[in-house]
């Protein structure tokens, strides 16, 4: 197979499965796509059948540009420990990536020198971040729980028995 039917099949194949736009944020001629430094959080699923959503937020100390292939590493330090997850940017098992933070003062593609210098990045600011995240869907979650509240009993339905 030539190297031109290969990149056909494969930026078809990523078409395919780029339902949320995830591919503008590993594009390299996109001047905001996620680099090494940026602080990233990635839901994923457990498993396609009974899929609970889990949610890991860390450093990104590398990204692996490989078309569907395409890779992110995240870093963080979880009970004093530091953990790396390596994810497949196009797989179906991933529910959403959002960017809290974009790249830091980083100059360079990877960042594995974190692993025996972790004292460079302020890891306290990923939780931050993510604990903000949080707080911001619960608000949203909640206002939109008020409102749909509100409508049923302007309309004369039932009225919400929400906890408080």
């Amino acid at each position: 197979m030539s190297t031109l039917v290969r990149i056909q099949q494969d930026q078809a194949n990523v078409a395919h499965y780029n339902t949320d736009g995830r591919a503008a944020l590993f594009d390299k001629a996109n001047k905001n796509r996620i680099r090494a430094g940026a602080i990233v959080q990635i839901t994923s699923l457990t498993s396609m059948t009974k899929g609970k959503p889990v949610t890991f937020a860390g450093v990104v100390i590398s990204v692996r540009h490989k078309g569907i292939d395409t890779s992110v590493t995240l870093r963080n330090y979880v009970l004093k420990t530091g953990v790396e997850q390596t994810y497949k940017v196009y797989s179906p098992m991933i529910t959403a990536i959002k960017v809290l933070k974009p790249n830091a003062s980083f100059n360079r593609n990877k960042l594995y020198f974190l692993r025996e210098n972790p004292q460079l990045v302020k890891w306290g600011v990923v939780d931050e971040l993510v604990k903000t995240e949080a707080k911001k869907l619960l608000d949203a979650s909640e206002a939109k729980a008020a409102k749909e509240a509100a409508a049923s009993a302007k309309k004369g339905g039932k009225k919400g028995t929400g906890k408080k």
